[in-house]
């Protein structure tokens, strides 16, 4: 029977949480403890409880952090330490659970659980699972005065190496339309001449003389470290473009953080076109608001292919948990071809992107799969001939992720 976390008695909970670990339904009785959080964020005997329902569900990053905070609260208890050093291993940290593991022993050598853990977590391989993901994507525009709609697919693959080394390549196709050129514009490249970064920029990247529908295909790699106080990942995108540019375009970046439970993110990268290069550079940090909730706002620069500056802010809400997660952001400001590290760089526009608001959403499907779904929308600064037009750009994603 449901109950509410706010006028039950806390031990009432934990009874119907007794009574559904008993049935072996773990996720839902961590599910019902989770209410108590926020308003017993220092009860040791609570998160020591989340952790071993989470560990037992197969949640193992997320009982860490449950048995993590064990530790704070308690001030190190032998109980909380090896919850959250049996946890790291099942995570497939197994080099930190052995530091985890050798600090109990030292303290505790008559330790029979941090001998065992300890033994295999030095006989552990020190590889994570690596996940296979593939997704479409459909793109439509609204009042655009010659872009249509575009649709694509991508599939990749991405893992962690002996524990600290993450990896990752994936390949992208994109198809658009696009509408045939005005007959009474006698300049041809005046409603595609390439926006840049400013109104007039006056790059040489031009329209199609003809409506047709023309592609775009990226490959994109990364790779690099990753550990529980930092993260360094390159990131190397050769894209084929037969449209806007009719040219290969290429776009490197190096994506960083630093801290663990309120990280900061900084990503810079740089994208070469045949009229020029945009350098952009976009710091953002996460604040944790409650268990699960996070806020991370954040601003970007960017100097243009025509030596301007740009920037704009943004601020996203995030929402993490064990079945479910999602994503609201906002954006306003200026920004013209931006490169977003971890989203397709097909998607680019020649046009300048003045406000944006996005939401996404994942959801676990069983011990391995992963669905996610999301949608974008952006308005846009389209130079013409005659002067500047709005138009906005709407974007709907679908992918599927799976472990093995």
């Amino acid at each position: 029977h449901a109950i509410d976390a706010s006028t039950a008695d806390s031990a009432l909970l934990f009874e119907q949480a007794d009574a559904l670990e008993a049935d072996g339904r773990w996720e839902e009785a961590a599910e019902l403890l989770e209410t108590l959080v926020e308003s017993h964020p220092d009860d040791y005997a609570l998160f020591l409880r989340l952790g071993m329902l989470e560990r037992r569900a197969g949640h193992s990053s997320q009982a860490a952090e449950d048995y993590r905070r064990a530790v704070e609260i308690s001030g190190g208890s032998l109980e909380s330490r090896l919850g959250l050093a049996w946890s790291t291993l099942e995570s497939g940290q197994s080099e930190q659970a052995a530091l985890f593991f050798r600090g109990i022993l030292a303290e505790f050598p008559d330790s029979e659980l941090a001998r065992e853990g300890l033994a295999r977590a030095e006989g552990s391989p020190g590889t994570a699972p690596f996940e296979a993901a593939g997704g479409f994507s459909w793109i439509s525009h609204s009042n655009h005065p010659y872009r249509e709609s575009g649709w694509g697919f991508a599939g990749g693959v991405d893992g962690i190496v002996a524990e600290r080394f993450p990896l990752g390549v994936t390949v992208r196709f994109m198809q658009f339309e696009q509408e045939p050129p005005d007959p009474l514009d006698s300049d041809s490249s005046g409603p595609g001449q390439e926006s840049g970064s400013s109104a007039g920029s006056g790059s040489s990247a031009q329209r199609r003389a003809s409506g047709s529908n023309w592609s775009q295909q990226e490959v994109y790699v990364r790779g690099g470290v990753s550990r529980l106080a930092y993260g360094l990942l390159g990131h190397l995108s050769w894209i084929r473009d037969e449209g806007e540019f009719d040219d290969d375009l290429f776009a490197v970046g190096l994506s960083m953080r630093a801290g663990a439970v309120s990280p900061l993110f900084v990503e810079a990268s740089a994208t070469f076109y045949p009229d020029g290069e945009v350098y952009r550079v976009s710091p953002a940090g996460r604040i944790p608001l409650r268990r699960g909730l996070y806020v991370q706002p954040g601003f970007a620069l960017q100097v243009t292919a025509d030596d301007d500056l740009e920037g704009n802010g943004f601020l996203e809400l995030i929402g993490e948990g064990s079945k479910a997660g999602f994503k609201l952001g906002g954006k306003v400001g200026r920004e013209s071809r931006p490169t977003y590290l971890s989203i397709p760089i097909v998607m680019n526009l020649i046009d300048e992107i003045t406000w944006g608001i996005w939401t996404e959403a994942s959801l676990r499907l069983g011990a391995n799969g992963r669905l996610g779904v999301g949608y974008a929308l952006s308005q846009l600064r389209v130079e013409q001939e005659q002067g500047t037009a709005s138009s906005e750009m709407h974007i709907v994603s679908v992918d599927l992720g799976w472990t093995f």
